[in-house]
């Protein structure tokens, strides 16, 4: 048996002292684990906030995967470093130096097997990350991960590099977040049932990134986050108007918003409701779609900073509302009280 672990590093996110640990059904099972990084890692990147998160996961590979593991311990891959552009040196249990070269000198079906298992504890962290920041209203950048090291051992004293041909290496920066009880509950929930964030957040964390630099760009991505979490919600409660949505021209999210959702009788596992936003929002979203069309034909119209910043935090509310429609009662507690009043939901 081979144990496999993948650490990532992300900034700006705070656990305090604890360390948080989940469960993943993947291919495999994989346990992953937010913890607080240790010191040397504290001090070398001056950020008081900062998590690891780790991913492990055992399998039993065959005798050939077996054999190539051995060789490496042995030292047999490569007998130097003459003419490697990238390498990584360990030592094994009896001291002996050890050089791992990159992947591209084992045989195919070990590059396959380690691309499998990278990508299985990849994807896992990705999730569990992604999850954590949806439950936890936090914003951060579109692409959180920096990997900090892939290793695997056989006795779980050993640790070796494994080889690797890649490595995610990206920025994250967010508001300080911390994982209670309530939240870690929900997170277990939502990974459980494979219910990852949807992709609307995705697009609507690129437009706030994309806010000060870029604010046409901001804009065009907010809007395209209502159209998209439009289509999440029909599908999921109503399943025989998908196809329509998914293949057919759809009329204006302003025109879906002010007639075709308050038609729909939306279980959302507390009660029956009526999706119903305000006249005055739907009339900003016909104003901000009216900008957009007029962006990406014409490339002139614009919002001002504060403008963008008030539509911004809309559509935020928008996306959390449609979330609470599709199920996810929590996501209601991340909407302004002014949005809800309004919409008589406090």
């Amino acid at each position: 048996m081979i144990r496999f672990k993948l650490k990532f590093s992300i900034q700006e996110l705070s656990l305090g002292d604890n360390e948080i640990d989940f469960e993943l059904t993947m291919t495999h099972k994989v346990k992953v684990r937010l913890s607080k990084p240790d010191g040397e890692y504290l001090e070398q990147s001056k950020n008081p906030y900062s998590v690891f998160c780790e991913a492990e996961l055992t399998l039993d590979p065959s005798e050939k995967q077996l054999e190539q593991f051995a060789r490496i311990l042995d030292n047999k891959i490569v007998t130097d470093t003459h003419g490697l552009k990238s390498y990584s040196k360990t030592r094994n249990a009896k001291g002996e130096e050890i050089i791992i070269p990159p992947l591209s000198h084992f045989p195919e079906y070990f590059r396959d097997f380690i691309n499998q298992v990278f990508e299985e504890l990849s994807e896992s962290i990705k999730r569990t990350i992604m999850t954590v920041r949806w439950v936890c209203d936090n914003r951060g950048r579109h692409d959180p991960f920096s990997m900090r090291g892939f290793q695997w051992t056989r006795d779980d004293i050993n640790w070796y590099s494994a080889p690797t041909t890649s490595h995610i290496s990206v920025e994250m920066y967010s508001h300080e977040i911390e994982i209670g009880k309530w939240e870690k509950g929900i997170i277990h929930e939502l990974l459980a049932a494979e219910n990852i964030e949807p992709i609307y957040h995705s697009l609507f964390r690129e437009a706030w990134e994309q806010k000060s630099q870029n604010p046409r760009s901001s804009l065009i991505l907010a809007i395209s986050s209502i159209e998209v979490s439009l289509k999440y919600l029909i599908e999921r409660v109503a399943p025989d108007a998908a196809w329509l949505m998914k293949n057919l021209q759809s009329p204006p999210i302003e025109k879906i918003f002010r007639e075709y959702l308050p038609k729909l009788a939306i279980n959302n596992k507390v009660k029956e409701v009526s999706i119903a936003l305000t006249e005055e929002t739907l009339m900003s979203i016909k104003k901000w779609v009216g900008i957009r069309n007029q962006l990406t034909h014409l490339g002139t119209k614009s919002l001002s900073g504060d403008e963008l910043n008030e539509m911004l935090l809309t559509v935020k509310d928008i996306l959390h509302i449609i979330d609470f429609y599709s199920g996810h009662r929590w996501s209601i507690n991340y909407v302004r009280e002014s949005t809800l009043e309004k919409m008589g939901l406090k």
